[in-house]
């Protein structure tokens, strides 16, 4: 029996490892990117709060999927960082919100 090295290694010669490779960049380069907001279009945005940061995504509907166009990330405040996980996420979509708006120019969310 050959060791799992020697067992795998036939698997990714050659043709095979070129064909993966430019199956993986194919599918890097399709991946949607950030997009322009449009301010005549509504926003949505998406958010959780875990390890006390408020982390989201601040979206714009394209067509039938939300094409995000904003990451948000911020801290939450030390008092908050002690409250329960429903609270926090109370907190963390006021502090994402207050940086959303920052780039809607207030637009309803």
């Amino acid at each position: 029996m050959k060791p799992p090295k020697e067992q795998t290694r036939s698997c990714y010669n050659g043709e095979n490892k070129r064909k993966s490779f430019q199956m993986l960049k194919q599918a890097l380069l399709q991946a949607p990117s950030l997009g322009l907001p449009d301010l005549e279009k509504p926003f949505q945005l998406f958010l959780d709060t875990k390890q006390n940061m408020a982390v989201g995504v601040l979206t714009q509907i394209m067509g039938t999927w939300y094409r995000p166009v904003a990451c948000l990330s911020k801290q939450l405040d030390s008092v908050a960082k002690g409250w329960p996980a429903c609270l926090k996420a109370v907190a963390g979509t006021a502090v994402l919100t207050q940086e959303a708006n920052k780039l809607t120019f207030g637009q309803h969310l």
